[in-house]
């Protein structure tokens, strides 16, 4: 070995706190911005499938150019990383908190049609018949879409086998499934 060597034996990696960069698409860089102008934003990773989530992180740094062949911006998010469940290289999906929408009407990703006239869903009436009914719709997360007009709180809105249905069709109403156990 000489000091002017490039090839070392040792690599030393941090992993706590670790640093995790991820991309966003560049449509995404107004809010982001925003939510950082406003203070601390809060960046959570997940395992690739969408499984557990691993840690809680915050953004730290929006590069300050748009990748021209991808159309994405690339940030920076730093984590504590205590129960080391993030490593270098490991590849994780990353989730940005831009804004909280208290009070907002919401409904599963699953409800929600997509038709001729725009998004509507199969709403359940008293009778057990459904009516189809038009929606405007906001962002959607984790599976869940927000709802800014078109439905009233506690109406019962169908999530399977739309398919089958058109206004008037007779429906009858399933027990939701428990969620599976997680491992911890």
């Amino acid at each position: 070995m000489h000091a002017a060597d490039t090839t070392g034996i040792v690599v030393v990696t941090q992993v706590q706190p670790i640093a995790v960069i991820f991309t966003l698409p560049e449509e995404d860089l107004g809010a982001v911005g925003a939510a950082l102008a406003a203070g601390p934003v809060k960046v959570t990773t997940e395992e690739r499938n969408g499984g557990n989530e691993l840690d809680e992180g915050t953004l730290s740094l929006i590069d300050n150019q748009i990748q021209q062949a991808t159309g994405t911006m690339k940030l920076k998010a730093i984590f504590r990383n205590e129960r080391n469940t993030l490593w270098p290289g490991q590849y994780v999906n990353a989730r940005v908190l831009v804004r909280t929408d208290r009070r907002a009407m919401t409904i599963p990703s699953a409800a929600v049609q997509l038709g001729p006239n725009g998004p509507f869903t199969y709403v359940v009436k008293s009778d057990s018949t459904v009516d189809a009914r038009p929606l405007k719709i906001g962002d959607e997360s984790n599976g869940m879409t927000i709802v800014t007009s078109g439905l009233n709180l506690h109406e019962r809105v169908v999530t399977t086998n739309q398919y089958r249905l058109q206004a008037g069709s007779r429906v009858r109403v399933a027990a939701a499934a428990a969620p599976a156990p997680t491992a911890s």
